[in-house]
């Protein structure tokens, strides 16, 4: 058998047509590609079949894909998710819609969680990039002092950043699609220690350390009482992250609500490392995540 560059060049095939197949131990064949096509067909069914062994939120949820999904969350696609088989969604996926892309980063994270609701179906989304943006010298988005009091729930970002200037553009974008759901979030903070907190409602969070890395890093801890109102029901590390690396790496400082001490809050810095920084920095980014169903 010649080189391939021997042989004259063709854009299309026919059924009479064949290729080249080889194995292990049975050396080269040749094969029609009639009966190619009909192997390849029975494979991708074989696979399919077995994924459908798995319930869809959990085969759906371990999957990276990365799929446009168009512009707009439409009523096909939020049945798909509210009757929890969430066709043609996998972890990764996207739509663009108002000029940003606003990713599929986990599936039923929060299922069974919280304090007096069971949320039912969802997907949790991610947005590429920043939610907002800093500028070195305006944006103290977590707080105007360099404190910690008041734990995450007396934060400036908890009420004022968020619900002012986050909440509207999601809003737009997915409207009446939008999930409240139940969290635990620290809300006293003693010696630089979260040692209080409570169930609240919300729409859109910033994460914790576990959210993001999968585990705590430097979020304060006394017996166990910070390790457990900096992460609540918060618990998991977001699929996204864990499939996507480059998801998780950012080139960018963000601000994730664990309190390290009296006077800083956890920070992902641009170069990937894990830090604090004071409430004040008005170099660091805001990016968090939301539910719709």
């Amino acid at each position: 058998m010649g080189l391939a560059n021997n042989y004259p060049s063709t854009g299309s095939f026919s059924d009479d047509d064949s290729v080249l197949i080889t194995g292990a131990t049975s050396g080269l064949r040749r094969m029609p590609v009639s009966k190619f096509q009909d192997n390849v067909t029975a494979k991708a069914a074989d696979l399919r079949a077995i994924m459908e062994l798995c319930p869809p939120a959990i085969s759906h949820r371990m999957i990276y894909r990365g799929k446009n999904l168009g512009t707009s969350f439409t009523t096909e696609q939020s049945q798909a998710v509210q009757n929890g088989t969430f066709t043609d969604m996998y972890v990764g996926d996207y739509w663009v819609i108002n000029g940003r892309t606003r990713r599929i980063g986990d599936i039923d994270y929060f299922i069974h969680c919280g304090d007096n609701v069971d949320l039912g179906h969802h997907l949790l989304m991610v947005n590429d990039g920043a939610d907002l943006g800093a500028d070195g010298s305006t944006t103290h988005f977590m707080n105007d002092t360099d404190t910690t009091d008041g734990g995450f729930k007396g934060s400036k970002m908890w009420n004022t950043t968020i619900p002012n200037q986050i909440l509207p553009d999601i809003t737009t974008a997915f409207g009446n699609h939008l999930l409240k759901h139940r969290e635990y979030i620290s809300n006293a903070v003693t010696d630089g220690v979260p040692t209080g907190g409570e169930w609240v409602d919300t729409t859109y969070n910033i994460f914790n350390e576990v959210m993001y890395y999968g585990t705590v890093v430097i979020g304060a801890n006394n017996a166990g009482a910070g390790f457990y109102n900096n992460i609540g029901c918060s618990k998991n590390q977001i699929k996204l992250f864990m499939l996507d690396q480059s998801s998780m790496n950012r080139r960018g400082n963000i601000w994730l609500r664990d309190v390290v001490s009296a006077l800083t809050f956890a920070r992902i810095f641009h170069d990937g490392t894990a830090l604090s920084y004071g409430a004040t920095d008005s170099w660091t980014s805001v990016s968090g995540y939301y539910l719709i169903n």
